[in-house]
């Protein structure tokens, strides 16, 4: 990987207690995890119990949707998803800022799993003195997704491989008949 980029390959598991009194003590509570990989290390961090995690997400998502079906963003909704924004900061990346620099890398690589896959690491919201500050991650840095660590092999000068703007379309309109275009 370049100097500058970081890969976060998250993962969800469920540990297995080894030595278990019963067998209801086999299996423990799921978890997440980060492998941490830069140019020259990898660090692997816990992250702690999924359940938090999860809930913060689904919150999230459901927060998101309500504006939209109700087609109205409004600064209290903004303070309440900037609020979850913080809480996905301080459960997800805190841990791993305290196992490595992560203001030093200015382009992560995300690749998520379980809801981590479900929400952008651009939405997570930068701790601050107070609560009126809002500073989104995607004002900070700018974020790549992968499937997995795997995609990342073979990068020469990292995702920004001098192939070009990307092009996005969203909500086409397959209905559409060509004359209504020209």
């Amino acid at each position: 990987l370049p100097e500058d980029h970081l890969l976060l390959e998250f993962v969800r598991y469920e540990p297995v207690n080894f030595r278990p009194k019963s067998m209801d003590d086999l299996e423990l509570p799921a978890r997440y995890g980060c492998f941490v990989v830069d140019a020259g290390s990898v660090i692997a961090v816990d992250l702690g119990a999924a359940d938090a995690i999860d809930r913060t997400v689904e919150s999230y998502h459901r927060l998101l949707s309500d504006q939209v079906d109700r087609n109205e963003v409004s600064v209290l909704s903004e303070k309440e998803l900037a609020s979850l924004g913080r809480e996905l900061y301080r459960l997800v990346l805190e841990p791993i800022e305290q196992k490595t620099d992560l203001a030093r890398y200015r382009r992560p690589i995300v690749a998520g799993d379980g809801r981590l896959q479900l929400i952008p690491f651009e939405a997570f919201v930068e701790p601050s003195e107070t609560t009126d500050t809002i500073r989104y991650l995607a004002e900070a840095l700018s974020v790549s997704y992968v499937n997995s660590g795997k995609e990342c092999v073979g990068w020469p000068n990292g995702p920004d491989n001098g192939l070009g703007e990307a092009v996005v379309v969203g909500d086409p309109d397959f209905d559409l008949v060509p004359e209504a275009v020209l």
